[in-house]
């Protein structure tokens, strides 16, 4: 999935589940630093580029390095401790994660219909290859229609909790912008009872 579904997906969760902007910014953290694994693809793209050799870093390490339980622990450890509630953080992180290693094991498909455009999750990486392997043949790629009404959906959830309960992702990073966000939809929608 993209990493605009994969923050809101992880937004909703922590909003609703922890009190503390800090906090629920750290859990929403966990759900897109899976894919730290991937910026191999920047060395990829550059390497030639720049006439170097051709690398697959890219193919070689997204969804082995932080998507399955040894990454996933260490970046809940990592967000837990720059957190107010450190067990809820790492426990809500540790699930977002996992949460977000799930929807790539549903909707990260490529373009095509090859066995090639398959993502596996490499639950044990980056220890192993050899076993604790996911693959879903039915993956949904990722323009798929399952992808952007799911992302649709969590794109409305947010919207209301900020009309509605005066929350929205904007609020731990600048309250102007979110306050300016929520000042803008009750103009349009207006004011919740």
């Amino acid at each position: 999935m993209s990493p605009i579904t994969h923050f809101l997906a992880s937004w909703v969760v922590a909003d609703t589940v922890l009190e503390n902007d800090r906090d629920k910014m750290l859990v929403a953290l966990a759900g897109i630093l899976p894919d730290l694994d991937s910026l191999g693809v920047v060395c990829d793209f550059l390497s030639p580029a720049l006439g170097g050799p051709e690398t697959q870093l890219y193919a070689d390490y997204h969804h082995f390095l932080f998507h399955g339980f040894p990454g996933i622990l260490v970046l809940a450890g990592v967000l837990a401790w720059r957190a107010v509630e450190k067990k809820k953080v790492f426990l809500w992180a540790f699930l977002v994660a996992h949460i977000h290693s799930l929807c790539d094991f549903v909707g990260s498909r490529g373009p095509t219909d090859t066995i090639e455009d398959l993502w596996p999750i490499y639950y044990w990486g980056p220890f192993t290859r050899e076993f604790g392997n996911f693959l879903w043949t039915d993956q949904w790629k990722l323009n798929g229609w399952q992808n952007v009404s799911f992302t649709i959906a969590l794109l409305i959830w947010v919207f209301y909790a900020a009309w509605k309960y005066d929350r929205s992702p904007f609020r731990p990073i600048s309250p102007k912008v979110h306050g300016e966000f929520v000042k803008a939809l009750r103009n349009r929608f207006g004011t919740p009872e």
